[in-house]
């Protein structure tokens, strides 16, 4: 990537910023700059609202059109939070009913710049800038549908994560076989069974499994099957204890509505927001 040279502050982009622009007029970084710094504090974040947001940001709208249309909204907060990574992490967030985007953009480590565009740090792993997707705020009565789905949970760890999974899926079973084991070390795994309607035997195996008197028991059960074993085909069930199963279906059914599960296997993590890389949890947990 090519280093580019802004005068007369002679900032320079290191190979660690991609897509990024960064604001060229010194004057008005400068004096930006010297707002977000003189009200942010590393022990607080900070929050403008409206007519503050709006004062401090409008020299920007000119240079950046999409902040532009966020501002012309009128009513926005913007938060200051630290990353892990030095750099601070603005959000600009309109306070409309149901929104769903923030415009984000970042100062440097030593607060001499700011960022408009994604930053790619060395180690691979990218700081989303410009238009992001905001994380979804469940309520109270969706977070008790989530948990009232639950089918069962195991693991040794203390965060929680969400699978939603259906016992037949071809990738649900590759996903358990190279990550299955490598999680429960780590997490408390909450599993949500969702037989889909295409697979003919995913309900009887959902049976089997539930059928399990606790939730280790279920957890074997879920493994077994996972791995290819036929055994639930030998086991019969009368009306009651299948009407008792798909009660709990049905409401492992609403929590998958809740999350907005995509397909199987989706993940999620304590917050219920997706987690689209499984990898990145090996990282973590306990």
């Amino acid at each position: 990537m090519k280093k580019s040279i802004i005068v007369p502050i002679a900032v320079i982009l290191l190979s660690s910023v991609s897509n990024a622009i960064v604001i060229a007029n010194p004057a008005t970084s400068i004096v930006v700059l010297n707002s977000l710094n003189k009200s942010y504090t590393d022990k607080k974040d900070v929050i403008l609202k409206d007519k503050k947001a709006l004062e401090l940001l409008k020299p920007f709208k000119e240079q950046y059109n999409k902040l532009s249309a966020i501002l012309e909204l009128g009513k926005v907060e913007l938060i200051a939070k630290p990353t892990e990574y030095g750099y601070i992490k603005f959000e600009i967030i309109p306070k409309e009913q149901n929104n769903t985007a923030a415009f984000v953009f970042y100062e440097t480590k030593d607060k001499s710049r700011l960022i408009f565009g994604d930053i790619v740090l060395k180690n691979g792993k990218v700081l989303r800038g410009g238009i992001v997707k905001l994380p979804h705020h469940y309520t109270k009565q969706e977070i008790q549908t989530i948990k009232n789905g639950i089918s069962f949970t195991y693991g040794e760890g203390k965060k929680d994560i969400y699978i939603v999974t259906d016992p037949e899926c071809p990738f649900c079973r590759k996903f358990e076989k190279e990550f299955g084991d490598k999680l429960a070390k780590k997490y408390r795994i909450h599993v949500i069974l969702y037989p889909l309607p295409f697979h003919k035997d995913a309900k009887a195996m959902s049976y089997y499994i539930l059928a399990g008197k606790t939730d280790t028991e279920k957890a074997e059960r879920f493994k077994k099957i996972l791995s290819g074993s036929d055994v639930w085909k030998n086991v019969k069930y009368n009306p009651g204890v299948i009407k008792k199963e798909e009660i709990k279906l049905e409401k492992a059914q609403k929590a998958v509505e809740v999350l907005k599960a995509p397909g199987t296997p989706s993940m999620y993590d304590s917050n219920f927001q997706p987690i689209q890389n499984p990898n990145e949890l090996l990282k973590g947990g306990k």
